[in-house]
């Protein structure tokens, strides 16, 4: 987990990030702050499944991880059986479902995704005494949901654009460099905080057809046990965790 690690002290990768991008991720004291100030006062607000959390430019996941982590914690204690790994795998369902976090740049997606992703993991695992293997075949189609959901909620985007009106969307996306260059090649991809991933998936299965997200999760999973890695570039965020720290017995 040493990349994860490092992540944590990364404040800035470069000048020119900073000069193309404003690229400066937020200190984790900082983060931690704000966090608390946001739920000064409300009692039970990270255990509540009806707040959802929104992080324009999620970085390498500063803010987005403790996010996580915060709503994890509570909605395991909500259980009231924090040990069971039923217990586990809602908690961490429930926060995921529940967060929304683009960035323009694609590098610090995959970042912020792979940081999200190894928390899992580490929950997951804890006081456990199976294997990760053994965990993820017997809770197959639920790691094949949290890989899509991961990268449905979790994205390139433009805030700026994303977020605006029809008629205004352009060019509030044309108000930086970086933006513009977005508009100019994907277009305007408006953020739509309703269509989680669970619903997605519920209404595919209403019209009685599979994503292909999903179908792809599944090959991956079925590939990494089999001992290959085909279809990675989809899931490139669980490769330090699953590849490269080789948690699956097969994989080479």
């Amino acid at each position: 987990m040493s990349q994860i690690i490092n992540l944590d002290n990364i404040y800035h990768r470069s000048k020119d990030r900073i000069d193309q991008l404003g690229e400066v991720f937020t200190p984790e004291k900082y983060v931690e702050d704000m966090l608390n100030l946001l739920a000064q006062g409300k009692k039970g607000f990270w255990s509540n499944e009806k707040i959802k959390f929104f992080e324009p430019t999620c970085g390498h996941g500063n803010i987005v991880l403790p996010i996580i982590k915060k709503r994890y914690e509570n909605f395991l204690i909500k259980t009231g059986k924090p040990n069971k790994l039923n217990s586990k795998l809602y908690a961490y369902a429930n926060a995921l479902n529940s967060i929304w976090a683009v960035d323009i740049d694609l590098e610090n997606v995959e970042n912020c995704r792979e940081r999200v992703f190894s928390f899992l993991i580490l929950a997951i695992l804890e006081n456990e005494k199976k294997s990760l293997q053994e965990l993820i075949d017997l809770n197959f189609d639920y790691f094949a949901q949290v890989l899509c959901a991961i990268n449905w909620h979790i994205y390139q985007n433009d805030a700026l654009s994303g977020l605006a009106d029809k008629d205004s969307a352009e060019a509030e996306g044309k108000q930086t460099k970086v933006g513009e260059l977005w508009v100019k090649n994907y277009g305007v991809k408006k953020i739509e905080f309703e269509n989680t991933w669970v619903q997605h998936f519920y209404t595919c299965e209403e019209n009685k057809t599979t994503p292909i997200e999903y179908e792809r999760a599944q090959q991956f999973l079925v590939n990494l046990s089999e001992g290959y890695t085909r279809g990675l570039t989809h899931f490139k965020f669980t490769e330090n965790v699953l590849v490269s720290k080789k948690l699956f017995k097969g994989v080479a």
